[in-house]
Formats: structure tokens, sequence, C-alpha cells
């Protein structure tokens, strides 16, 4: 149950609180290990990353140079009539070693800042993180920049983290999860995230997002992608997906899944992507590809799938595909169904292998002939000779596992008991195709 939970809620977006004005208010960034970007510290103070977080990667540790130490955040703007939430996390401290921490905001109306709202917490904790949060209401449009004090014993330390300020009457921003965490590492060297991985992304950056280049990331899991609501160009070929949801995806006209490694895809629908004019998906394992409603697609290159056994082609548009641009030489592929089986066979005959055919129904699609299923082939594995029984046959071929034709060999179709010899290969594994009038079958055999 817990599985299928955690799946549903991987679908969907996730709303979260507002951005959060406050630079690097979450500690993550750092260029230097004394001091947080956007931040500025006491010129006595001591400051330093810490790999204790109240939420992310890392927080900041405050120590007591003195009896006081204190950091400030760069100035950022705030909207007049507008109300704010301002928020710190903090822990640390045995007790006796703190008097007090402040919470304070500041402006500068005239020639010197001033403070003008804060909070003060004396209580502390070693064990759990503390929250100091009030609510503001700016008066004039304005830049202002929160403060951070701490008052204690000489050398005692202290955590803080997560230092927000948010508007609180604006509408929530809403995120796309992306569980992936080298999904989302792509996204960020790409711009479309920034920071480092959480889990999301803001969806408004990846709505408008035409063309995504996600090939060659180590990408398992493609969640996130259904907001990507306009992606005309999409390429995540060499990669380890072995399933992807593209049903929101309704403007795709180009599409590249090829190659998918270890496993390979296993299933592809296409069936929403209606303006899809590309198609590259060679090496998966995908076993039946049905292009029926893609009436647009001029390009098909599909090799490299020895799992492919049927392809329904049949969608009015293949007079006007480009001949150079079709390509599933497969052998496994028994039968492309087509608009017209004569225009298929005179223009598209390299496209394929010689066991595979077209045609306008393909009705016994993926099922093989009651009498290939009785054909025996032995000895599999094989040092050479292969008998061929219970079958008559008039021609036998033989392919590589990359689709090359290697052997072909005439047989005798009054005789159900043939032989074929296959000294010579590489070690191996080849597929032989049994041939008979216009049926064929294959079997794999394996070449030691």
């Amino acid at each position: 149950m817990k599985t299928k939970l955690l799946l549903l809620l991987l679908l969907f977006s996730l709303t979260i609180s507002a951005q959060n004005l406050v630079p690097n208010g979450d500690f993550e960034t750092w260029s230097s290990s004394s001091q947080p970007d956007d931040w500025y510290r006491s010129f006595n103070g001591y400051v330093s990353k810490s790999s204790t977080p109240q939420n992310g990667l890392s927080s900041t540790r405050l120590k007591i140079t003195g009896a006081t130490n204190f950091i400030n955040s760069k100035t950022f703007a705030v909207k007049s009539n507008k109300t704010y939430r301002v928020s710190l996390y903090h822990r640390g401290g045995a007790p006796g070693d703190f008097s007090s921490i402040e919470l304070s905001l500041y402006h500068q109306p005239g020639t010197f800042k001033e403070k003008f709202q804060q909070i003060t917490d004396q209580t502390f904790s070693d064990i759990q993180w503390r929250k100091l949060e009030f609510e503001y209401t700016s008066k004039v449009d304005e830049n202002i920049e929160v403060d951070i004090w701490v008052t204690g014993k000489a050398q005692a330390e202290i955590l803080l983290d997560n230092v927000s300020v948010v508007l609180i009457n604006e509408p929530s921003s809403q995120y796309t999860l992306i569980p992936d965490i080298n999904f989302e590492k792509k996204l960020i060297a790409l711009n479309l995230d920034a920071g480092v991985p959480d889990g999301k992304v803001l969806t408004t950056s990846i709505a408008t997002q035409t063309n995504l280049d996600i090939s060659s990331s180590f990408i398992a899991n493609l969640t996130g992608i259904q907001d990507f609501t306009s992606l005309t160009s999409l390429d995540f070929s060499y990669n380890n997906i072995t399933s992807v949801d593209l049903s929101k995806n309704t403007i795709l006209t180009t599409l590249n899944c090829s190659a998918i490694y270890p496993e390979g895809l296993l299933d592809l629908d296409v069936s929403k992507n209606v303006l899809l004019k590309t198609l590259l998906c060679s090496g998966n394992k995908i076993t039946n590809l049905d292009l029926s409603k893609n009436i647009l697609l001029t390009t098909l290159i599909c090799n490299r799938s020895n799992e492919l056994l049927t392809i329904n082609l049949k969608n009015g548009n293949n007079k006007n595909m480009i001949v150079d641009n079709i390509q599933f030489p497969n052998p496994s592929l028994k039968c492309v169904q087509v608009d017209d089986v004569d225009y298929s066979n005179a223009n598209w005959a390299d496209s394929k292998m010689e066991n595979t055919i077209y045609s306008t129904t393909c009705s016994t699609l993926g099922l093989e002939d009651a009498a290939f299923n009785k054909a025996v082939l032995y000895p599999n594995p094989t040092k050479g000779e292969v008998n061929i029984n219970n079958i008559a046959l008039e021609k036998a071929t033989v392919y590589n596992s990359l689709g090359q034709l290697v052997k072909t060999f005439i047989l005798n179709s009054g005789d159900t008991n043939n032989t074929i010899n296959l000294s010579g290969l590489p070690k191996g594994v080849y597929y032989v195709y049994l041939i008979n009038g216009d049926a064929a079958s294959a079997k794999k055999i394996i070449v030691e």
C-alpha cells in the first residue's frame, strides 16, 4: 500500500509555500566554508558550514567569540501593504551556554540602518530544532535585511538554518516532483533548476521549455516529464529508463529514446503524441509498436530491437514518409502493418529484413504459425551443425545480433528434416529464420 501511495505522489505536482525572499536563507550555497554566500558576519565572529541541517544539506554554525556574535543577510525588496512571515530555526547549546537569540529586521530610512521589528528566544536545545517566527506588514516599498544576534558564553556554538521571509497573502508557488536525482542534476545543468537537488523543480520554469536533451545522464525515472507541456523535441536516449508516460506531452514532434540501457524500454505509447514527425527508438525491448495514430510521421528509425515483433504503421501517411529515414531491420520483426502493401514493397524493401512482411492487416501479429511451433532445432548451443526437424522449409537465413545477414541456406522443401552448418561464425547469439513461402519464423541459436 505504501508503495502505491508513493507512486501516486510521484505522479502529481507538489504545492509548497511561497518563495523565500532571503538570499541563501537555507544556507545551501557556500563559496567559502567560513561564510555563507549572500550573508555577512561580525569582523571578529566565527562562522562555519555545518553538515547538520534542519532541512536540506547544510546549516550555519555560529560560535560566541566574546559575549555575542551575529550574521546578517544581504538586503532584499518588500512591497508596501503586504504581510510577511519571518522565521528562523536554531539548535545547540548546553544549559547556560546562551542567554538569548534575536531575530530582527533592519531597514535604512536615513543615513544609518535601523531595527524596526524583532523577536527573542531564551530557550535552547541541543537535541531539537527550535523555531522563531513573527509576522509584519510593510508600510512602504523598501529594501530590508535579516539580522541574527546570539548572546552567551565564549566558545559556545549554535546552529542556524532556514531563515525565511515569505509573503503570506500571495498564492503559493507550484513545484513538480523530480524523484530521480540524476534527472534533477541535468535540469540544474540546463539552468532549468538551481541550487542542489531537492526532489522538485519550479513548474513555471519547465512548463514553457520547448526542447529538452537529457541524453546520457544516468537517468532511471522520468517522473516530472508530464509538466514539460510545451515540449516539441525530447531526447532521453542512452539512459536507464524502462518505462515512460508521454501522454501529457501532446505537442511533441521529435522523440529520441534510442539505446536505453541496461534493460531498455519495455513499452512505448505515443498514441497521444499525434503531432509526432520523427521517432528514433532503436536498441529497446519493445515488442509491439503502434504508430497508427501518428498521422504526421515521416521518420522512423527502430533497429537493434531484437524483441520487436510487430509495427502498426497504418496511419494514412505512408506515402509522405521519407524513404531514406525508414529503418526497422530487426531479426524478430515479423509483420509491419501498412497503408499499401505494393507501395511498401516497392519503396521500403531495404527498410526491413527478408523475413519481415508488409501487410494491411497483420492479423496474426506476434503469433507464430502452429507449424513453426513444432519445429525443433538442436543442438543449442552448437559448435557448428544445427538439425532442423519436423518442418518443411524452402530456405533458412542466419542473422547476427546486430541484424546483419551472415549465412543463407537453400533447403529441400520436400524434406521435414534438414541440417545447416554454422561453423566459422564467431561465438555469440544468432537468429535462424525458417522460411516457407510467405511465412517465416525466427529461432535463437547460440554458437559456442
